[in-house]
């Protein structure tokens, strides 16, 4: 539980990081992850996707570890308070 809501299964990161409360501080940078949530969901599932370009991946790591930092920084900052 976050919060005490409750974590759906999902693979939906704007699902997600709605369950973040305004006080965890995940700025408004963080307005859309779909982008993050598709590349996550093609990979895990067979299907008829588009195969990413090496440019596609570079962006989608870039923003997956900016997110990353960003979330591990608001976790680190709850801990100690």
């Amino acid at each position: 539980m976050l919060d005490g809501a409750r974590i759906p299964f999902t693979h939906d990161l704007d699902a997600l990081r709605t369950l973040c409360s305004d006080h965890w501080g995940i700025p408004g940078e963080v307005a859309d992850l779909a982008e993050l949530t598709q590349w996550g969901v093609e990979s895990r599932y067979p299907g008829e996707w588009d195969e990413p370009t090496e440019e596609d991946a570079a962006r989608a790591a870039s923003y997956a570890d900016s997110i990353y930092r960003i979330v591990a920084s608001g976790f680190e900052n709850r801990h100690r308070s």
